[in-house]
């Protein structure tokens, strides 16, 4: 993958394009409750869901979950076990690794505002289903969520993030052998701090893309332009972290980059890595007009369906069969095999709770 300097020319010609296919799928029994903000993680052919929240109305508002699913890819099943142990409190934008044979769930927020660093471990053996309150060493990272986590090396790397009020930038590892947190010291010029960005490990590298950014002081400098202003706080870039050397890079891409936006998913399948969803400044406009609250014309784009080729990184909208599902942010998606199983998520303040799968022809 080139970082540092653009990508070589490749024979395009030579060059197969990938084809994807979505199909919508129904599974056995009982689902878990329509949520977005869930983690979802894969444990063998099954795939677990913890938390996330849903809205239910002015009188009961936003309603917080913590409970457990596991659905059967293999079989199309959905499972609720019965858990023992000491089970987290309700909460959403979380995240959740599988490492050693255990789920691992940090931070989050919960009801009543309250923004968690607490860690839990999970234990999806069917013959025990135990949530166990970490015994971690270290200094843990401060309390947050729209963060995220990913594995490497009998590691977990905790990046960004924020608490409601201020974005973090940070990269804080939590050592799986060791059970211990560490502050991560990173060189080359680190990614701005953010929230709802979308990350995945590509080989040693960590590669984040996009999130949300708010920041106070350009904030007061904007107000005569705050439209503008607003729109700058969607990010779209890519930023690399070499887990080798622990050095920020900025990926150099062609082609038209995916509009800005949070609460996405980023996903590696047959050297592609896939953008779904996500909420951008045109979705308040989209609400608007779907809902005919504005009386401005909007024209409607996928814009939400993208990928990157890892060979020659050139951004593309990425062509497919099948109907595209709806728009939605605070989804989670999940790789199996070569296919991506997408679960939930929030379709404007709509919760879902549907399964849709993209198959790479």
């Amino acid at each position: 993958m080139e970082t540092d300097s653009k990508p070589g020319k490749s024979d395009d010609s030579q060059k197969e394009e990938i084809h994807w296919d979505w199909a919508s799928a129904i599974a056995e029994g009982i689902p878990p409750s329509a949520r977005g903000g869930h983690s979802a993680t894969l444990v063998g052919s099954c795939i677990v869901i913890f938390g996330g929240h849903y809205y239910a109305g002015k009188n009961e508002g936003f309603v917080y979950l913590n409970d457990t699913h596991f659905l059967d890819v293999k079989q199309s099943k959905w499972i609720k076990p019965y858990c023992t142990g000491k089970i987290p409190p309700p909460r959403y934008n979380h995240s959740a690794i599988y490492a050693g044979g255990i789920i691992i769930v940090f931070g989050g927020k919960g009801p009543k505002n309250t923004v968690y660093n607490d860690l839990y471990t999970f234990d999806p053996d069917p013959k025990k289903f135990i949530w166990l309150l970490a015994n971690e060493t270290g200094e843990a990272p401060a309390p947050r969520y729209g963060h995220t986590a990913n594995l490497y090396n009998k590691k977990m790397y905790i990046f960004g993030g924020w608490n409601g009020k201020h974005y973090f930038n940070d990269v804080v590892t939590f050592d799986l052998e060791k059970m211990a947190w560490n502050k991560l010291e990173t060189a080359g010029p680190s990614p701005i701090a953010r929230q709802g960005h979308a990350s995945c490990v590509v080989g040693h590298n960590l590669i984040i893309q996009g999130g949300f950014s708010f920041n106070e002081s350009k904030y007061k400098k904007s107000l005569d332009n705050y439209g503008t202003f607003l729109k700058s706080c969607y990010l779209n870039d890519i930023k690399l972290l070499d887990l080798k050397d622990n050095t920020w890079v900025q990926l150099r891409t062609n082609g038209q980059p995916p509009t800005a936006r949070f609460g996405h998913t980023l996903s590696f399948v047959n050297n592609q890595l896939i953008i779904f969803g996500g909420w951008s400044c045109h979705s308040g406009r989209r609400f608007n007009a779907i809902s005919g609250n504005s009386e401005n014309e909007f024209v409607e784009e996928t814009d939400y369906f993208y990928s990157l080729d890892t060979s020659n990184l050139v951004w593309s909208k990425s062509t497919f069969g099948g109907d595209l599902p709806s728009n939605r942010y605070g989804h989670s998606a999940t790789v199996f095999r070569h296919n991506i199983l997408y679960f939930g998520g929030w379709e404007f303040g709509k919760a879902l709770n549907d399964i849709n799968i993209l198959l790479a022809k």
